[in-house]
């Protein structure tokens, strides 16, 4: 964690797997209408969070990043 955002690094086997994962990730972020920055690559998905109108972060940002976590758990 940084003051300005919130960082994860996700590691998969393959890429079909951090793709699902990236969609469960968008659904949350549809959901709560929160979108993290996003890249998806070759078995890693990089996740950055904070909210952007108020540049840096809030409760929001905790709460999407726990419940991407519970998606791993």
């Amino acid at each position: 964690m940084q003051d300005h955002h919130l960082e994860g690094v996700f590691t998969f086997p393959d890429f079909a797997s951090g793709m699902n994962f990236a969609v469960k990730v968008g659904n949350i972020a549809e959901k709560m209408q929160h979108h993290p920055e996003m890249e998806i690559g070759a078995g890693v998905v990089n996740l950055t969070i904070y909210t952007h109108d108020r540049d840096g972060l809030t409760s929001w940002d905790f709460d999407f990043a726990e419940k991407v976590n519970q998606l791993i758990i």
